[in-house]
């Protein structure tokens, strides 16, 4: 009984204490309920703050690269022991420009190239301490120059890339800005090229099934157009013979091939007009494209001679251009093919042994 008395006491102080005004005390436990309830709540967010992906600003953000991408004009880039890659905008897309060669590509090509280096996300500023160790101050990093018209260039360095734990990550320094900068992904990699990993290969990058007619014109020999009729599945041309739809595809599979074909930096046909052998224009209902073959003579010296001299391409025969790949000429090393090619779909004859008259 005793230790019930004193219970009641104690519990009657500590009301007192909990609240000061005694007309307060009847409203007890709603107050313990809106305590819960505010537990709860913050509990709640405190999880849902942990958890879920809010976005967050980075410290470090593309727009401290104060250039619009759309308003570039020009681009250089300098690696280490490599000649300088400039690449300048004209009004047919951008101009590319590396040891006297000049390569033209579409807007889309470079701007999907710089675009890293405006998607750049920082971890941290770099300290004083791991400059030395950084790649930006020994000569090792690379050269980025961004421009528009009527600005100055800004400078961009990137320096050695090192492994964090969120992935690798690259050393940064921008002209404009103060100190130097750790940032998300390998940056060096998507810029340590040459012009010539700018190129693409291929001359022909259609499907026989939207083909509508090709013009065949070849030296000596009568021009040939070609209709494809569609309901019949044959092709037909002026004089009215008529070609089956497999025979054509044999042929286009044939011309297909060159896709793979090496460049032809050697050949320039405006030096060698007397080269110039036939010339196949393709139609689509949208779109036309034009083949130019060319065939140079070669000293005569046996194949393992040439093989062992250089490279192949330099020694090739017939040469091939497409309207789809304009700054490019192909090199067609097998004779046999080319030959096949320039002879035509309407040939039934598989080898050439038996086309006595084909001048190709």
């Amino acid at each position: 009984m005793l230790l019930k008395k004193y219970a009641k006491v104690y519990c009657r102080i500590l009301q007192k204490r909990l609240f000061f005004d005694p007309y307060l005390a009847k409203y007890k436990i709603v107050k313990n309920k809106h305590l819960v309830l505010l537990f709860l709540v913050v509990l709640a967010a405190g999880l849902l703050g942990r958890y879920l992906p809010w976005p967050y600003r980075h410290f470090f953000q593309a727009d401290l690269i104060r250039i619009d991408p759309e308003s570039l004009d020009w681009i250089s880039i300098t690696a280490p022991n490599e000649a300088e890659l400039q690449f300048k905008k004209t009004d047919n897309g951008w101009v590319g420009e590396q040891n006297e060669r000049t390569l033209l590509l579409p807007d889309t090509t470079v701007t999907t190239w710089i675009q890293p280096l405006f998607d750049m996300q920082s971890i941290r500023s770099a300290a004083d301490a791991e400059l030395d160790s950084s790649g930006l101050t020994d000569g090792t990093a690379l050269t980025v120059q961004l421009r528009t018209v009527g600005q100055e260039a800004t400078l961009i360095l990137l320096g050695r890339v090192v492994s964090e734990p969120t992935g690798p990550a690259t050393y940064v320094q921008i002209g404009q800005h103060v100190g130097s900068f750790l940032v998300r992904g390998n940056l060096r990699k998507p810029f340590l090229r040459n012009l010539s990993s700018f190129r693409q290969k291929g001359i022909l990058h259609w499907e026989l099934k939207d083909l509508q007619a090709c013009t065949l014109l070849r030296a000596a020999l009568d021009t040939v157009h070609w209709i494809h009729l569609d309901s019949l599945q044959v092709w037909r041309n002026e004089q009215g013979l008529e070609m089956p739809d497999k025979q054509m595809e044999t042929w286009f599979g044939r011309l297909t091939t060159l896709n793979q074909a090496d460049f032809a930096d050697q050949f320039d046909p405006l030096e060698h007009p007397e080269a110039a052998c036939a010339t196949f224009d393709f139609y689509t209902r949208q779109d036309s494209l034009r083949l130019s073959f060319y065939k140079l003579q070669r000293p005569d010296l046996p194949e393992d001679v040439r093989n062992y001299t250089t490279h192949s391409a330099l020694w090739a025969t017939y040469f091939v251009h497409s309207s789809q790949n304009k700054g490019n000429m192909f090199a067609m090393e097998d004779t046999t093919l080319a030959r096949l090619i320039l002879a035509g779909p309407a040939t039934t004859r598989d080898t050439l042994k038996h086309d006595k008259s084909s001048t190709y």
